[in-house]
């Protein structure tokens, strides 16, 4: 089984470091978020990219985010509504099971959650699914390098197979980028 980052260290996940390291308004808008699109953050955590997306998107576009953890969304819940973001609905996901209705989104983020499942191509499919004709989806991993962060090596997904996921799921990649030596983000398509 894949390793999963473990919901009682979600704190890890929302400290001032890793905003540094990993500016969510800047990579949002440099991935292509704009305001007006409606967004699906899958496994979205304590709300690291989800309460940005929400900022970005504006309070008349809808923000729907999901996570398998009830910690991770109550974390979520609470940052959101000390923030006043109103344009977000959460719900509990399944692993493979993206909670939101078809075609509801113009932007998905699968965001540090592929390397997570035994799966990835299903839940890209899940994350494909939710998107609308032309819409975004972005991928953001950890590369395939030996690191002392992050997953276990073996874990990781090389940008080579994660373009075919891509493909796969009706995506075409669109965007790559490596925000640093340890990362990248993809962006793809909806065709």
């Amino acid at each position: 089984m894949a390793w999963v980052f473990p919901p009682e260290e979600l704190q890890r996940l929302i400290q001032p470091r890793r905003f540094r390291w990993s500016p969510p308004y800047k990579t949002l808008r440099r991935i292509g978020l704009r305001k007006g699109m409606d967004v699906v953050d899958v496994g979205c955590g304590p709300g690291f990219w989800t309460m940005p997306a929400a900022k970005i998107a504006g309070p008349s576009s809808q923000v729907f985010a999901s996570d398998i953890s009830p910690k991770m969304l109550a974390a979520a819940r609470q940052r959101a509504a000390e923030a006043g973001r109103l344009n977000i609905r959460f719900k509990r996901s399944r692993v493979y099971g993206v909670p939101f209705e078809s075609e509801c989104a113009d932007f998905c983020m699968l965001h540090y959650v592929l390397h997570e499942v035994d799966d990835p191509a299903r839940l890209m499919a899940e994350g494909a699914r939710v998107l609308r004709p032309g819409g975004l989806l972005s991928a953001y991993e950890w590369a395939k390098v030996e690191s002392d962060e992050g997953p276990p090596y073996s874990d990781r997904i090389p940008d080579s197979k994660m373009r075919k996921l891509f493909r796969s799921a009706g995506l075409r990649p669109k965007d790559f980028w490596m925000p640093d030596p340890l990362n990248y983000i993809l962006v793809g398509k909806k065709v």
